[in-house]
Order: structure tokens, then C-alpha cells, then sequence
């Protein structure tokens, strides 16, 4: 458990940068202190990506393997996560979350550790909303 965390804020940050770059996410923060980060970490990863990942990777994509095998399972469970990702409405948002979903959902058929995609997914979410809205000009990605 201890080489996920390392390995998840790796993976979140580069899946992180490459859809910032996609969309531009807004901050869902005002500014990077510490309550504010602890706040969207709270959030991202306890919420949102253990309910994203419970429904799509835990429960979904476990029944879809059962009927249509790893493969059909990943990659309805992919499609279906990429369209429930299309609020910005931009075909390339649905692709990219088609492909990041296709990603975690081959990392949970491999390892079946909710936890693991359940971190990359919630530092994916931290950084592309809270850390890099605040820092993309400084570090050159706006």
C-alpha cells in the first residue's frame, strides 16, 4: 500500500497536466493553503474518486467482465466513464476520460486494488482542479 501513494500522485499529476491542457480546468480553490488543499484532497479522493471508482471500476466494470470479459468490461466501463465525464462538452474531454478510464480500469483488472485507482484518480482530480489552475503560469502550462 505504501508504493501506491508515491506511484498515484505520479500517475495523477502527468494524467492531471495533460487534461489541464485539454480543458483548462478552473481552481475549485481559492489559493493553495494548507486547510484549502486538505479540504480538495478530502473531497476528490474520499468522494469523488471513491464514488467514481466504486460505481465504474468495483461494481461496473466487474459485472461487465462477467458477461463480456476483461476486455468488453474495460472498455464499456471506459465508455460509459468517458461520457458521464462530458459536461465540458468537448469530444476530446470524452476521449480523454475514455482512455484515463481505460487506464484504471486495466490497473484495477491487474491488481483489484479500489484503493490504488481510487488515489490516482482523486490526485488526478487535485491537481487539475486545485494545484496546477494555481500554478500553470508559473510552471508554463497555460
Amino acid at each position: 500500500m505504501w508504493i501506491y501513494l508515491p506511484l498515484s500522485i505520479l500517475v495523477g499529476l502527468a494524467f492531471g497536466q495533460a487534461e489541464y491542457a485539454l480543458i483548462g480546468a478552473r481552481e475549485l480553490i481559492p489559493d493553495l493553503s494548507p486547510i484549502n488543499l486538505l479540504i480538495l484532497i478530502i473531497i476528490m479522493v474520499f468522494i469523488i474518486g471513491l464514488i467514481e471508482e466504486l460505481i465504474f471500476r468495483s461494481i461496473l466494470q466487474t459485472s461487465l467482465e462477467g458477461l463480456f470479459g476483461p476486455i468488453g468490461g474495460i472498455f464499456l466501463s471506459s465508455f460509459l466513464f468517458g461520457i458521464m465525464h462530458s459536461t465540458y462538452g468537448m469530444p476530446y474531454e470524452i476521449v480523454y476520460t475514455f482512455l484515463v478510464g481505460g487506464f484504471l480500469g486495466y490497473l484495477f483488472y491487474r491488481t483489484r486494488s479500489l484503493p490504488l485507482v481510487v488515489m490516482i484518480h482523486g490526485s488526478m482530480n487535485v491537481f487539475l482542479f486545485g494545484i496546477l489552475p494555481h500554478l500553470g503560469s508559473v510552471l508554463g502550462l497555460t
